[in-house]
């Protein structure tokens, strides 16, 4: 079961994912950790499936880019 994805730091901003994880809390837990160039998205727990909520979740933290 693939629950993680990776988002390249010189694209996306943290703070967005910050938020993007906090409006998902009903939803999922999620988990951000980071590498040297990646932040590391990884579903704790969900109740639909990860990797479809992970997809979903790139597009709200793109769409908070875009405000």
């Amino acid at each position: 079961m693939n629950n993680e994805i990776q988002l390249l730091k010189s694209f996306f901003d943290y703070t967005k994912i910050s938020a993007a994880q906090a409006a998902y809390e009903d939803i999922a837990k999620i988990k951000i950790s980071e590498t040297e160039q990646y932040y590391l998205c990884v579903v704790l727990s969900s109740i639909y499936e990860p990797m479809q909520v992970l997809c979903e979740f790139e597009n709200y933290i793109i769409g908070l880019m875009n405000t």
